[in-house]
């Protein structure tokens, strides 16, 4: 089931993501929830979108970044992160459009750089 609920009475969101591949952690929930506070103009910390979308969650805190599908290759946009587990994702090498093959990613999280 994918659903999104939000309530900007009082400032308050709360996200479901459904988790269809997991490559970094050990909590291997179909679901994850993320509860978080919008400031006084809205804002939210997650798309209104079905498609599907990278998320990194750190002490409890979550980033995202749009997927593209390419020439049988899987993107992201690397603006979107800072850093994803221990890997630095504005060092890695990216394409005209400022994005990155998700296994390039997926290669340094496993190799722990």
């Amino acid at each position: 089931m994918d659903r999104i609920c939000l309530s900007n009475q009082g400032g308050c969101q709360t996200v479901e993501v459904k988790v269809v591949t997991q490559y970094l952690g050990s909590n291997n929930d179909a679901t994850h929830t993320f509860r978080s506070r919008t400031g006084e103009w809205g804002g939210l910390n997650f798309p209104m979108t079905s498609n599907v979308i990278l998320v990194h969650a750190s002490d409890g805190k979550a980033t995202w970044a749009p997927l593209v599908s390419r020439d049988g290759k899987t993107y992201f946009k690397a603006a979107s992160m800072s850093s994803v587990g221990v890997v630095p994702v504005w060092k890695l090498e990216k394409d005209a459009d400022g994005n990155v093959p998700l296994e390039t990613l997926v290669g340094r999280i496993r190799a722990g750089k």
